[in-house]
């Protein structure tokens, strides 16, 4: 059986002029296109490349889903979504069993399920998971993002990657102005 999988051309995006991807981006569904728009919003800021599949664990697991996952050619492998909460343990020892220690998977999870399959990992399959805000979702997508920006500017060493975190950055910091406290006279904030 030949996995059908969604190729989702957002664009292979290619800011950086790079003929491959720098980082894939799988999402469990497509029902998780909105949260995937947020995370591809970071990843165009940061100028890093990317591609979209949709491929369920679920839908294709054993040996189908090896194969997909056998074809990656990435080194930063981002899996985003909700119902597919084993996904990134999943992605991670097939890597491991084919001997693909190079690539880094990056599991972000959408709802508290899909936290607790990615916190619970066995040794030797890891995923790094970059925090899960249990008030909005939208921060740990944005942090998933900035992780593999970050992963994609060491490997690579790309000025275009390098600026697009700094104005990231610079950005954010402008919204976010440092403010001077003044104190009560018990030295307490009022």
């Amino acid at each position: 059986m030949q996995l059908k999988f969604h190729s989702v051309k957002l664009k292979t995006y290619c800011k950086g002029g790079m003929i491959m991807a720098q980082v894939l981006v799988i999402e469990g569904s497509r029902t998780d296109d909105k949260n995937t728009n947020i995370l591809l919003k970071i990843l165009c800021e940061c100028n890093v490349d990317y591609r979209v599949d949709c491929a369920s664990a679920h839908w294709y697991a054993g040996l189908i889903y090896a194969d997909y996952i056998k074809k990656i050619k990435e080194k930063i492998i981002i899996f985003i979504g909700g119902m597919s909460p084993s996904a990134p343990g999943i992605i991670s020892a097939i890597l491991r069993n084919l001997n693909k220690h190079d690539t880094i998977v990056i599991g972000i999870p959408a709802d508290k399920a899909a936290r607790s399959a990615i916190e619970d990992l066995p040794m030797g399959t890891p995923v790094l998971m970059p925090g899960f805000n249990t008030t909005s979702v939208k921060h740990s997508i944005i942090n998933g993002g900035l992780t593999a920006a970050k992963l994609a500017l060491a490997q690579s060493n790309n000025e275009l990657i390098r600026d697009g975190l700094s104005d990231w950055f610079l950005n954010k910091h402008r919204k976010k102005p440092i403010e001077r406290i003044v104190l009560n006279d018990k030295g307490l904030i009022p």
